[in-house]
């Protein structure tokens, strides 16, 4: 039996800086899966900010229970 500690953050009201080469390209709010139940807002904007290639200026984070995937 898995020992599952992730959480799913919703975040929302994404408001990135200026670049329009990609900013149309860019989520307004996602879900992500974070990998344990510790997380602060500049991690999660820093994670963000690098996996989209784009820097954040703004965003709002809640943090839910992973919902059970059975197995």
């Amino acid at each position: 039996m898995a020992n599952n500690n992730s959480i799913i953050l919703k975040i929302s009201n994404i408001k990135w800086d200026e670049n329009p080469k990609n900013n149309e390209k860019l989520p307004k709010e996602v879900d992500l899966q974070w990998g344990g139940k510790q997380w602060d807002r500049n991690q999660v904007s820093t994670w963000l900010s690098n996996h989209f290639n784009n820097t954040l200026s703004d965003l709002t984070i809640t943090q839910s229970e992973a919902a059970d995937t059975g197995g």
